[in-house]
């Protein structure tokens, strides 16, 4: 028997069978649709993600000072000077010197962290956030004596629910300088965008819940005017090198020699380095479903081979070779495999697109992931149709004919 009848044999015996056909498909289909999902959806969010902090931090670097340097003096520590001295140069956006706190707060019967971040009129340009609701602060209320803050959108929907956030105001307590309890009341000007996460269950795993303060505010909530980084925005990142290398000669003009530290931001990376992790361990649970559908593949087609002992028996006395017999039913489970992983691949799509319009991210479906998944199917089937086939290829033709 020649290849060709080996196929029609095959799709013949699979035709005869339908139910039995489609049930076997099933798991790998099942597989084949998650693993497509889940990469659609973990890239999607991802992408979501990554994007919104590069567009809030692209063509940044900060300028740190390393206080466990032992050469390390008093005249060495940033200052408001140092972000306005950098903030001169021409080929600069914008440089906000910053400080920050974390705050506990008590939020429906939970302690949560809350990060607060100093705002400055530099700070606009530095970091552009998408104000939602209400608006930034005006360049006249960085230096009043006012208790205003803006906060992030994940974090009003979580205190105000469906309600305005604007004109609601914010309790915080803190510690002074000297360890007293201190507390003030805020009130809530504008809300912005989130840039470190999305409105789903996998983004908000990087989500910080972001208050942002003007800078002297901030400053006197803590009980500490010293600052911990300047970060600055340059018009273009293709000079960013120089003009680092620049930044740093100016500080070091009158104070001590190779004390600041000065890099690009790497958040994104950082970020998307975590992300990959997360989606290859989602990807590793999808797949292992693929296995146990090669495994269904397997049991159904040795439950055919002990169903069809006496039509094998009958071939084989009419001549047909044991690798005849091999090929019809390794052809059989590939052509179940590759079926089931095509209609997977379909499925998983149509489910991605839909869960997508759902959780309101874009899913990304990349053709390395598709045609990885429909050659796993693929190899799944040759792999757990040997055993059946090769079964079905040794049995003896008088004791197939004897048997009920």
């Amino acid at each position: 028997m020649n290849l060709i009848e080996g196929i029609k044999s095959a799709f013949k015996s699979l035709y005869i069978n339908k139910m039995r056909s489609a049930l076997t498909m099933l798991g790998i289909i099942i597989g084949i649709s998650s693993v497509i999902l889940m990469s659609g959806i973990g890239n999607g969010i991802q992408k979501t993600i990554l994007s919104d902090i590069q567009t809030s931090t692209l063509g940044n670097f900060s300028v740190k000072v390393d206080k466990e340097n032992e050469k390390y003096k008093g005249r060495d520590r940033l200052r408001i000077s140092d972000a306005e001295l950098i903030a001169r140069d021409p080929r600069i956006i914008g440089a906000d010197p910053e400080t920050t706190k974390y705050v506990r707060y008590k939020l429906n019967e939970n302690d949560v962290w809350i990060y607060i971040l100093s705002s400055t009129y530099d700070g606009a340009k530095v970091f552009p956030f998408k104000f939602l609701e209400g608006r930034p602060f005006t360049k006249k209320e960085y230096s009043e004596d006012r208790p205003l803050i803006t906060i992030d959108h994940l974090f009003a929907k979580e205190l105000f629910k469906d309600e305005s956030a604007i004109g609601k105001t914010l309790t915080l307590k803190t510690l002074d300088s000297n360890n007293i309890a201190k507390q003030k009341t805020y009130s809530i000007v504008g809300v912005f965008k989130n840039p470190t996460g999305s409105d789903n269950a996998v983004g908000s795993l990087f989500t910080q819940k972001l208050v942002f303060m003007p800078l002297n505010k901030l400053m006197k909530f803590k009980g500490d005017n010293s600052l911990e980084v300047i970060t600055v925005k340059v018009k273009d990142s293709s000079q960013m090198e120089l003009i680092m290398k620049d930044v740093k000669e100016k500080l070091e003009l009158s104070r001590t020699k190779n004390i600041y530290k000065i890099k690009k931001d790497d958040e994104g990376k950082s970020v998307g380095e975590i992300l990959d992790k997360i989606q290859l361990f989602v990807l590793a649970v999808a797949f292992i479903s693929l296995f146990v559908g090669g495994i269904g593949i397997m049991n159904i087609m040795l439950a055919s081979v002990t169903e069809r002992i006496k039509e094998i028996g009958i071939r084989k006395a009419i001549g047909a070779r044991n690798r005849d017999i091999l090929t019809q039913f390794l052809i059989e489970s590939i052509f179940l495999s590759v079926v089931g992983g095509v209609l997977g691949v379909i499925i998983g799509i149509c489910l991605g697109n839909l869960v997508g319009l759902l959780i309101k991210i874009p899913p990304v479906f990349t053709l390395k992931i598709i045609i990885i998944s429909v050659g796993v199917s693929s190899f799944i089937g040759i792999a757990f149709g040997v055993v059946p086939a090769r079964k079905a290829s040794l049995l003896n033709p008088i004791d197939a004919l004897r048997s009920d």
